[in-house]
């Protein structure tokens, strides 16, 4: 259920009746021409429409306005500074830990917030357990090269790019003309650019990209989501 929609008599009644709160991360940023500005809104309120559905869970509202990379920064993107981001996630936290709940899923669809969603659980005190999940991480790269055989991940690609057509319904198939060459840092590091060379602020082969495949893509996703959630309970029961 949606935390908006409950009534403030109703409240203990309702956590005492959910498993987990669920907290989603956006981001209001560029993903190139052919993808919506609510690109990774759209994802997160797709998976969280199917969570607040499928599980005993209080869904909180979305966070919009979130941190940016440097290289992604640019009109109409919204970035908020890190320190500023990392303090006000805290203080969500703490509030969503404060008003009952032993358990708070993160449900994350921008990478800017990964740093940010696990520095903010560290600093909740007490009895607590914080599950970050990355939705485009619910599926292998196998997996996902069984989608997008050309390689569809990377920021604004048509892995990305299909999933946000579906969730926001939008009948879409990408366009050659906008093909990139994907440029990634090989292994498992973390690379931090400022201003990458040649970097349009997307890249990946749009023309791969459509709104069948992103239907297909996040009922997978959801699929792999509901191993993730019943290891949780399992493992904090």
């Amino acid at each position: 259920m949606y935390g908006i929609n409950i009534w403030g008599r109703d409240w203990e009644e309702a956590v005492a009746n959910s498993d987990f709160a669920l907290l989603p991360l956006a981001s209001f940023e560029y993903h190139g021409p052919m993808a919506p500005l609510g690109t990774d809104p759209a994802i997160a309120n797709a998976v969280a429409e199917y969570a607040q559905k499928t599980y005993r869970c209080i869904a909180y509202p979305t966070v919009y306005y979130t941190t940016c990379p440097q290289k992604t920064q640019g009109a109409p993107t919204i970035s908020i500074a890190p320190p500023t981001m990392l303090s006000y996630l805290i203080d969500v936290l703490k509030g969503i830990y404060a008003a009952g709940f032993s358990r708070v899923m993160i449900l994350n669809a921008h990478d800017g917030n990964m740093s940010m969603a696990r520095a903010a659980a560290e600093a909740i005190a007490g009895p607590s357990h914080t599950l970050v999940v990355n939705w485009w991480e619910l599926l292998s790269m196998e997996e996902t090269a069984a989608l997008f055989p050309g390689g569809g991940r990377g920021h604004g690609g048509p892995y990305e790019l299909s999933c946000a057509w579906a969730a926001l319904g939008q009948q879409a198939v990408g366009e050659s003309r906008y093909d990139l060459g994907s440029r990634k840092f090989p292994g498992r590091h973390v690379h931090v650019e400022g201003q990458p060379v040649g970097f349009k602020r997307y890249g990946g082969q749009i023309s791969a990209a459509s709104t069948q495949q992103g239907e297909k893509t996040l009922q997978a996703a959801c699929a792999a989501l509901d191993r993730v959630v019943a290891d949780w309970l399992d493992f904090t029961k």
